[in-house]
């Protein structure tokens, strides 16, 4: 699939910024109601960690999501890129 590569870094860079807690709970989203619980995680950690909210901003500005919620950024991510990568085809809205 054209652009998979690209995908796939992009997908790494955010993934490697997630602590190890919050990166298997993303790794096990099954469904979009997943994000809302994951979101919440990323939220509550980035308030206890300047380093990682200051991460996640920066990758958010260089996505154009700055102004997503964590959840949809959790969303933005799964779905555009590890549903793609894993299943080699982009769904239908």
């Amino acid at each position: 699939m054209p652009g998979s590569e690209g995908r796939q870094i992009r997908l790494d860079t955010f993934r490697q910024v997630l602590p190890d807690s919050i990166r298997l709970e993303f790794d096990s989203i099954g469904d979009q109601a997943d994000c809302t619980l994951v979101g919440e995680l990323l939220t509550k950690a980035r308030q206890e960690e300047p380093d990682l909210d200051s991460a996640i901003d920066s990758i958010m500005h260089e996505e154009l999501i700055d102004s997503f919620s964590d959840a949809e950024m959790i969303h933005f991510f799964w779905f555009y890129f590890a549903y793609v990568i894993d299943n080699n085809a982009v769904p239908e809205p």
